[in-house]
């Protein structure tokens, strides 16, 4: 079974694509740009039809979709939409369970505080379990690291 977690900023949708296999876990970790000059509702379409593309071609099953913090400071109205539009593709998709994750949820499936998981993402405090399972972290962007937190989150949710 394959899973795809996501990670939304208004300019660029992070992704990570996993699998378990036998002996030992595989993922992938990609990218899509928003086409900033289109107009929002072509951007949402754009949006839909390419994750439409990747989740029927990659024979996806389970996903998760980091969302935005609601006591955020600087929320953008556009990732809201991007989230939105992904999320209500994910329910009338193959996919068959999808979870929406913000920080406490996370933490709570890692059993985790909030600022454990903080520090992770960060790239501080990183356990070596992370680091062995990923053998890149350091090396990612916050982002990608995001995604691969909620890839991690949605395996755990849908064993």
């Amino acid at each position: 079974m394959k899973y795809i977690s996501i990670r939304v900023s208004p300019s660029k949708i992070f992704y990570a694509i996993g699998e378990k296999l036998e002996d030992r876990f595989v993922y992938s970790l990609d990218s899509v740009i928003v086409p900033q000059i289109l107009e929002t509702p072509k951007k949402l379409s754009y949006i839909r039809n390419v994750f439409e593309s990747i989740i029927t071609q990659q024979q996806i099953v389970f996903a998760g979709i980091r969302l935005a913090e609601t006591n955020s400071k600087t929320q953008s109205l556009d990732r809201v939409y991007i989230e939105a539009v992904i999320q209500e593709f994910f329910s009338n998709s193959t996919i068959e369970h999808y979870r929406t994750l913000r920080l406490a949820g996370m933490s709570s499936i890692l059993n985790l505080k909030n600022q454990e998981l903080k520090e992770w993402i960060d790239n501080k405090n990183t356990p070596d379990r992370l680091q062995e399972l990923f053998e890149d972290w350091s090396t990612l962007t916050k982002e990608d690291r995001e995604a691969l937190v909620v890839l991690f989150c949605t395996m755990e949710a849908f064993k």
